[in-house]
């Protein structure tokens, strides 16, 4: 696979319209527990569906209350 994108990349410098990229780095050290890294993704997939629900549930309550006056305690219709 290095010879072909060696060759492209001969290829592509003979078009100086053409800029190529940098190169990314050979490897990367990355320190990552990844016991940490799920505990974050379910914190945030939970956190969002919270904040999902709630959203939901106040549009449904404020579609809810202009559709049909609610009458509460007897104090008549809400204005």
């Amino acid at each position: 696979m290095e010879k072909q994108a060696n060759t492209l990349e001969g290829e592509a410098l003979q078009y100086e319209a053409l800029p190529l990229p940098k190169l990314p780095a050979a490897s990367i050290a990355i320190s990552v527990d990844p016991e940490m890294l799920e505990d974050r993704f379910i914190y945030l997939m939970i956190s969002d569906g919270i904040q999902n629900a709630v959203d939901l549930h106040i549009r449904a309550m404020i579609c809810i209350e202009l559709a049909s006056p609610v009458v509460i305690l007897g104090a008549g219709p809400i204005q």
